[in-house]
């Protein structure tokens, strides 16, 4: 590593009462080159510093999530506090099943009919609206309707 290094001693402020000239001078010359280095090389070291670190961190990582796919494929059962938050070593499907509960808030078979009931309401009004434009459209085609009341019964609504 190369260090330029260059002192303006301008900028040099030197207190002549507490040590005398030279001492001071060199007290400040001292601190600047501190100062420089400290600059010139934090950048420098924090980035080798970080990257090492990191290197570290993902080959620990590594071995660590070799070690436990072995373990897994060869045994079947995930190890307590993996992915799945199971505090016991079980099987992966039982671990799956445990963590779906978990984060649904409700019973699937309530979710299922919730819905379904959903369509089948859906579907009912539906119905009911085709059944009664049916019968309107037949007593209109009989004449059993006077004028104009089957597209008033058959109108959309007005919305307010």
């Amino acid at each position: 590593m190369i260090l330029d290094i260059k002192i303006d001693l301008n900028d040099i402020y030197v207190d002549d009462d507490i040590d005398g000239f030279d001492a001071g001078l060199k007290k400040e010359i001292a601190n600047k080159v501190y100062g420089i280095i400290d600059q010139q090389t934090k950048g420098r070291l924090g980035v080798q510093i970080s990257d090492l670190a990191k290197a570290i961190v993902t080959r620990k990582c590594d071995e660590e999530f070799k070690i436990l796919w072995n373990k897994f494929v060869e045994t079947g059962i995930l190890p307590a506090k993996s992915f799945f938050g199971n505090e016991k070593p079980m099987r992966l499907v039982d671990a799956f099943g445990q963590s779906i509960e978990r984060t649904c808030s409700q019973n699937i078979n309530d979710v299922i009919n919730k819905y379904a009931k959903m369509a089948v309401d859906n579907l009912k009004t539906r119905y009911d609206i085709q059944f009664a434009t049916m019968i309107v459209k037949n007593l209109e085609t009989a004449g059993l309707l006077k004028e104009n009341v089957a597209q008033i019964l058959l109108a959309e609504p007005k919305k307010d």
